[in-house]
């Protein structure tokens, strides 16, 4: 299960589509060995984003892999994925920051909603660049998340890609290399 896991880290999981898959005899085993994983700091789980907790507990998660070169070492891949890691390593900034980290997905997904103690919440698509095949899905997303949260401010962080977006609606969007963030955040 770990394996499986590391493979798909950054992905969203349901506990009954992930004992379908390994073959587990129900889905309580699947979410009390994640927890074992977890308890062992070998990855970490994040719920989406909602406002009602009911809806926070029943919906799928995200796993996020606790090192980047162990999940190179014992996942199954055929490419660097290096989007999934830089995505990874975000997510391992905002948790060392000590941050409380959520997913957004109704139609699109924003990969983190951070919410800010006395300042606006925090939207962040994460991806390697913004291209042509993927600037339309990464920005529809990010604005589906801040039409539902509504003192949100948008981020996008790239490898090295500088850029104002102004959205249909209105909102700012900022995108900033990751390493620019990681010497300048918050």
């Amino acid at each position: 299960m770990a394996h499986y896991l590391y493979t798909n880290f950054s992905s969203e999981m349901n506990y009954m589509r992930v004992q379908k898959i390994l073959n587990f005899s129900n889905h309580a085993s699947v979410r009390k060995f994640t927890g074992y994983l977890e308890q062992s700091y070998l990855l970490y789980e994040i719920k989406r984003f909602d406002y009602s907790l009911k809806k926070q507990h029943v919906s799928g998660k995200k796993i996020y892999v606790v090192d980047n070169a162990i999940r190179n070492a014992v996942s199954f891949t055929f490419s660097a994925d290096r989007g999934r890691l830089l995505e990874n390593l975000i997510y391992l900034e905002f948790r060392r920051a000590g941050r409380d980290v959520y997913f957004y997905r109704e139609k699109g997904e924003c990969d983190f909603i951070i919410p800010m103690a006395g300042a606006s919440t925090l939207c962040v698509q994460v991806t390697q660049a913004l291209t042509r095949n993927n600037r339309e899905r990464e920005l529809a997303g990010l604005q589906e998340a801040l039409e539902k949260i509504p003192d949100g401010r948008g981020l996008i962080i790239t490898e090295n890609q500088y850029e104002e977006i102004t959205l249909p609606s209105g909102s700012k969007v900022h995108v900033i290399p990751a390493w620019r963030w990681l010497l300048e955040r918050e």
